[in-house]
């Protein structure tokens, strides 16, 4: 465990390299710097205003709410809260919870973000997982969210792009523009009065479902204005569309939102990182994201039940098709040698009946001396049945018993 406090002008902007693990960064009102890491190295050092650190392990610190910072790369968590100071960070490679900050600048995420009360504008160029925005007000620019997308009280332009869902509870401004494509579905609920100009395209069907009207439902694309229109909002989803003032079904669909009040962040003792507010943060994330991800997991698992109970139906019908050859090529080896016995009871009867004398006849030279008998024929099948050999294997065998017919 490696530490450092120094003193630093307020408004200081932190450039902050690779972090080799996670980042935990707290605005306050105290003028100074307190770094910490779970490494042995740890570097800092001020140039005027502009504070270098350098660390090989977790970096905790503890800054003034002006100051703003600069991120290379993390690569685990990060956690930033209290910064009124731009955040600029150009690569996380898991999770992303940002709380009560300005202006924030995300190059990639490569889990989910996580954000609740932003000052100034919010730029995302790349989320591999969920994103979640609460009380943002400012615009919201999210050009490639990976999977789902909940937007709530969001006071800017929003510009977003997500491969899934989108649920968004947008509360217009005038002449803003929202700009939403979706992979999946989009629920939009807005205010009961709300001045708003709508046009929507959609792969399957456009509810639209408001309290005060009788609920409709559109194909392809649908365009409407609610008040004066001075709002405007283009809607593109892959699947479905639904334009709601209902609570109902929108509360059914949030699943990854949570209060702000549930957001931990680690104390800056002198003891180092509590490993109970870490658990408890983990908790958080793992509850705001629990139903979403249970939903999906449920989903998959059907298509992969599915697929196995396909799977299994084709092997039960080879495994019958070879059943039932196996069998009508043991009938057919019967029928074969029932036949030889009564032509053989026959040729001896006819020589009975015309008192032959086998004994005075010429000896007849003896016919070529099959292969293999009906015996060892009906050896290879009680075998087959017996799973002893495959049913490839005796077909083999058969076919070379009857000279490769």
């Amino acid at each position: 465990m490696e530490k450092q406090i120094i003193t630093i002008k307020p408004e200081s902007k932190i450039v902050i390299g690779t972090v080799p693990g996670d980042l935990r960064v707290r605005g306050g009102e105290v003028p100074e710097l307190i770094a910490k890491t779970d490494g042995s190295e740890l570097t800092v050092a001020d140039h005027d205003g502009i504070v270098e650190i350098a660390c090989d392990g977790d970096l905790i610190l503890s800054l003034p709410q002006q100051a703003g910072i600069q991120v290379e790369k993390v690569e685990g968590d990060l956690n930033v809260r209290g910064l009124l100071g731009a955040v600029s960070v150009k690569e996380t490679e898991n999770n992303c919870a940002i709380s009560h900050i300005g202006e924030l600048d995300l190059e990639a995420v490569g889990g989910d973000l996580v954000l609740r009360h932003a000052n100034g504008a919010i730029r995302a160029k790349a989320v591999g997982g969920d994103a979640s925005l609460r009380h943002a007000h400012g615009d919201v620019q999210l050009d490639q969210v990976g999977s789902d997308l909940y937007l709530r009280d969001v006071r800017g332009n929003v510009k977003a792009i997500a491969g899934e869902d989108i649920v968004a509870y947008l509360e217009p401004i005038a002449d803003a523009s929202y700009s939403m494509t979706s992979g999946k579905d989009i629920v939009l609920r807005l205010p009961a009065n709300v001045d708003l100009q709508i046009n929507a395209a959609a792969g399957r069907q456009i509810r639209v479902a408001f309290s005060d009207m009788v609920e409709e439902a559109f194909s392809g694309v649908y365009s409407t204005t609610f008040g004066n229109g001075s709002a405007k909002a283009n809607l593109t989803a892959g699947g479905g569309i639904l334009l709601t003032n209902r609570g109902d079904e929108w509360e059914a669909r949030v699943d990854f939102d949570v209060d702000d009040g549930s957001f931990v962040w680690e104390k800056f003792a002198s003891a180092g990182v509590d490993l109970g507010a870490r658990m408890a943060e983990m908790g958080v994330r793992m509850g705001e994201m629990g139903a979403d991800i249970g939903n999906r997991v449920a989903e998959r698992m059907a298509h992969v039940n599915i697929r196995s109970e396909r799977v299994r139906e084709r092997a039960e019908a080879a495994a019958r098709r070879a059943e039932l050859k196996a069998q009508a090529a043991l009938r057919r080896a019967e029928q074969k040698m029932r036949q030889t016995e009564r032509e053989t009871r026959h040729r001896e009867h006819r020589a009975r009946r015309w008192n032959v004398n086998f004994e005075s006849q010429p000896t007849p030279s003896a016919p070529p001396k099959p292969r293999v008998s009906d015996e060892e024929r009906m050896s290879i099948l009680r075998m087959l049945a017996d799973k002893k050999i495959t049913a490839e294997q005796a077909e083999k065998l058969l076919s070379a018993l009857e000279g490769g017919k």
